[in-house]
C-alpha cells in the first residue's frame, strides 16, 4: 500500500512530528509550494501564502486541502467542489487572539488620547466568531456597541443590527471582521470606499484585523493625510507583504498580518488541521501527540494599585500580558521584514492564560479583567 504523501507549509507551529507516523509529509515555504512540487501529494496543508486554484492542482493527485486560517479567500472553491478536492478550514480558531489585538488597540488609543470608553461607540461590522468575542470584550471594556452583519440579519432578522449607514455616522470607532468576498450579495472587496468615508464621524477610530481588500487604501490615506479621521490600526493589507508604506507610517498601528497570531490562536488552527487531516485519511487520532504549550513568560502579573483612570488601569495590565506597540514598532522600523516578523512571531499569551496577584479593591476594574479572561490567584 502506498504512503500519503502531504506537503504542508513549514511555518505552521506545532505540526512536525504530529503526523509522520501515518504519511511522508514535506515542509516547504508557503510561496514554494507550486505545481512541480506537489504532483504526487495526496493532501496539502496550508496558510494564507498558498494560493489554491486550478493553476496549482490541475495536474497532481491532492485530494484534500486542509489550511490553519479562519477564511478561505485564498483558496478557489468552485474549483475544488469541481476537481472532487475536499478542503478544509478552522473557524474561530484565532477569535480570542484577534479580540485580544483590538481590545489592546483601543486601550492604547484612549490612553494617548485621553478619553473615557463608556462615552464612545464601538461599531463592529461582521459579527462571525471574531466578531462576536470582540463584542464581548468591548463590553468589559465598557464601550457601547453598533453591530452590522448582512448575511446574519438576512437569516436572523434585523432586531440585533443595525444598517452600515447608521453605523457610520454614530461610531467613534469602526472595527472590520468581515470575510473578503469579491462578489455577490454580501461582497466586502473594496467595502471601505469613497461612500464608506463620507459617512464616517469625524475623528473616528478605524481598525481592519479582516483582509487589506476590504478597504480601497488610497481612500484610507487620504482620510488620515488629512485628520478626517483620528487614527487607524492596521493588521492586513492589499499585496502582502508589499504593504503600502506611506500608509502605514500614517497609522496609528501597523502590524505585519499578526492579530491572530496568539500561541493560542496558532495551536487551536494547527489541532484543526490534524484533526480534518487524519479524520479524512482514517489515522488513528489517540497515537496523535496533543500539543503542548509553554507556560507565559509572566504568569503572575502584579501591578501597583496607583492613582489611574479605568482606561489606565486596564491598559496597564492588558498591555503586559500583550504589547501591541512592540508589534508596530518593529514593522515600522524595516517594512522590508514583514515576512520575516510574522514567519518569526514571539510567543503571545492571550489574556486567560495570565494570574492577577495583586488584591483590586475597585470592583469596577476587577469585573472588567475578569471579563477579559483574567484569573486571579
Amino acid at each position: 500500500m502506498k504512503p500519503i504523501r502531504i506537503i504542508a507549509d513549514a511555518h505552521i507551529p506545532f505540526l512536525t512530528g504530529k503526523l509522520e507516523p501515518f504519511a511522508e509529509i514535506s515542509y516547504l515555504p508557503g510561496i514554494d509550494i507550486t505545481p512541480e512540487k506537489i504532483t504526487n501529494a495526496d493532501a496539502l496543508l496550508i496558510r494564507t501564502r498558498t494560493k489554491i486554484n486550478e493553476a496549482l492542482l490541475k495536474n497532481t493527485s491532492v485530494s484534500m486541502v486542509a489550511s490553519a486560517t479562519i477564511g478561505l479567500d485564498h483558496v478557489d472553491l468552485n474549483f475544488c467542489q469541481h476537481a472532487g478536492i475536499t478542503v478544509h478550514n478552522v473557524p474561530g480558531c484565532n477569535a480570542g487572539s484577534v479580540a485580544q489585538y483590538v481590545i489592546a488597540g483601543i486601550l492604547h488609543y484612549a490612553v494617548q488620547q485621553r478619553i473615557s470608553l463608556k462615552d464612545y461607540t464601538l461599531g463592529i461590522i461582521g459579527v462571525g466568531n471574531v466578531g462576536k468575542k470582540v463584542a464581548d470584550f468591548a463590553k468589559a471594556i465598557g464601550l457601547n456597541l453598533l453591530l452590522n452583519d448582512p448575511p446574519r440579519a438576512a437569516i436572523e432578522g434585523s432586531a440585533n443590527f443595525v444598517d452600515l449607514d447608521y453605523l457610520l455616522q454614530h461610531s467613534d470607532i469602526i472595527s472590520l471582521h468581515v470575510p473578503l468576498n469579491v462578489s455577490g450579495k454580501f461582497a466586502t472587496y473594496n467595502l471601505v470606499n469613497e461612500s464608506f468615508a463620507g459617512l464616517m464621524k469625524r475623528n473616528a477610530l478605524f481598525i481592519n484585523t479582516s483582509r487589506g481588500e476590504v478597504v480601497k487604501e488610497e481612500v484610507l490615506f487620504d482620510l488620515l493625510k488629512s485628520v478626517k479621521i483620528s487614527g487607524a490600526i492596521l493588521d492586513v493589507w492589499k499585496n502582502e507583504p508589499n504593504l503600502n508604506t506611506e500608509l502605514a507610517n500614517l497609522a496609528l498601528i501597523a502590524t505585519p498580518h499578526i492579530a491572530g497570531y496568539s500561541i493560542n490562536g496558532k495551536a487551536a488552527a494547527t489541532q484543526g488541521i490534524i484533526e480534518h487531516t487524519a479524520n479524512f485519511f482514517g489515522f488513528n487520532k489517540q497515537f496523535i501527540e496533543p500539543i503542548k504549550l509553554p507556560s507565559p513568560p509572566h504568569e503572575f502579573i502584579t501591578i501597583s494599585e496607583e492613582e489611574r483612570t479605568f482606561e489606565q488601569a486596564i491598559y496597564a495590565y492588558v498591555s503586559h500580558s500583550y504589547n501591541i506597540t512592540a508589534d508596530s514598532l518593529a514593522l515600522k522600523n524595516d517594512f522590508s521584514n514583514f515576512e520575516k516578523l510574522r514567519n518569526n512571531y514571539p510567543v503571545r499569551h492571550e489574556f486567560y492564560n495570565f494570574s492577577i496577584e495583586n488584591e483590586i479593591r475597585n470592583a469596577e476594574i476587577r469585573n472588567s479583567l475578569l471579563q477579559l479572561g483574567f484569573q486571579f490567584k
